[in-house]
């Protein structure tokens, strides 16, 4: 038989396709209509693959308005999972893949976000009655007696009697005792029992720190020093505390700092006094002589200091008096010199803490 050729320009459309069992059949098809051919190659969908990651958690992002949305050119992969709400709308913009792998492009999620609901009633429970019986185990009811309220009704069983104690009854009242001595000092809410030094028992009072009393260099009474060129004295003060009585004996514990200016290399300290400039020293914030630190702002920071040695606490000069005022001096202090110099302080930062010590005397 005598071979016939012949040529039709035509356009071919390879098709994938699985929907004939081809793995079994091992057939496709061949399609010619008005110059295309479409064909079904023969292929087969490949096996499942392993189980996918997690997505990304949803991160829902606030706009006020929609031009407060980025423009969706300027996001990254890194914004997928990104989404966007304007106020008063339920719908989000979020950003997704257009295809795995391909740009990110914005889905809008209607009513992703419903209304908030009205707030519920608070249940509350009540206590309605409780009785109690000989019998049983006991029980309780509830009872709703409104939305969200409920009242209980409870039974409970009595106790057991047990046998007559043979356990002698409670002494008489403290006060009442033969070596109870309150001294004609009744005793108080508070008070607290102690045996005192003739042998009997008696109330005590239990003092502790009121707190700490604060003065700040903002505060009006504080001063910023200057003692111009040439200063000749010994110590300028700078702020003077008053501290109102206490109910006891108390003893100052103080801090403090205050920067310092001098244009001499010579030493000016902080110091902080009781009841006078030259009353007993209660700390002290050391200069530091060095010629690097002249004409710069060197903070004084008190340490607790003394100047006198006591073996029996309780004989210190710088106790206060039970129910006495008193006041306390920051002062700045030449120190083993009378040059001159020029001193300035400064108020900014500057402070002053003292907290009574109760001391029992």
């Amino acid at each position: 038989m005598a071979g016939f050729n012949f040529q039709l320009p035509m356009k071919l459309n390879l098709r994938l396709h699985d929907q004939w069992d081809i793995r079994t059949t091992g057939r496709g098809v061949a399609e010619i209509e008005s110059g295309e051919m479409d064909v079904d190659v023969l292929a087969y969908k490949g096996d499942d693959g392993d189980p996918g990651r997690d997505g990304t958690p949803v991160q829902i992002h606030r706009a006020q308005i929609p031009a407060d949305i980025p423009a969706i050119g300027t996001l990254t992969p890194d914004w997928i999972g990104h989404g966007w709400r304007v106020d008063g709308s339920r719908d989000v913009k979020i950003v997704v893949e257009e295809y795995p792998g391909g740009p990110v492009k914005f889905e809008t999620l209607t009513n992703y976000l419903g209304d908030k609901g009205d707030t519920g009633a608070i249940p509350t429970l009540a206590v309605r009655s409780v009785t109690s019986t000989t019998t049983g185990d006991g029980s309780v009811a509830f009872e709703e007696i409104s939305p969200g309220a409920y009242a209980a009704d409870f039974v409970l069983r009595k106790g057991d009697v047990g046998a007559p104690s043979t356990v002698p009854g409670p002494a008489a009242a403290v006060e009442a005792a033969t070596d109870y001595e309150d001294g004609d000092i009744a005793a108080v809410t508070g008070d607290v029992l102690a045996k005192r030094s003739d042998g009997k028992w008696g109330p005590r009072k239990i003092y502790q720190s009121p707190g700490v009393y604060k003065k700040a260099g903002s505060a009006e009474d504080w001063l910023a020093v200057n003692s111009g060129n040439g200063w000749a004295g010994e110590y300028i003060s700078i702020v003077t505390m008053p501290m109102p009585a206490q109910p006891f004996a108390w003893e100052p514990e103080v801090d403090g700092m205050v920067e310092f200016f001098t244009t001499a290399n010579i030493r000016v300290d902080l110091e902080c006094r009781l009841g006078a400039v030259a009353g007993p020293l209660l700390a002290r914030g050391p200069a530091i002589t060095i010629t690097a630190f002249q004409n710069q702002w060197v903070p004084r920071i008190l340490s607790r200091a003394a100047e006198e040695t006591i073996s029996v606490p309780t004989s210190s000069s710088t106790i206060v008096p039970a129910n006495t005022a008193v006041n306390i001096y920051l002062i700045a202090r030449k120190i083993e010199t009378t040059a001159q110099t020029r001193l300035e302080t400064r108020k900014e930062r500057a402070y002053l803490r003292v907290r009574p010590i109760p001391v029992p005397v």
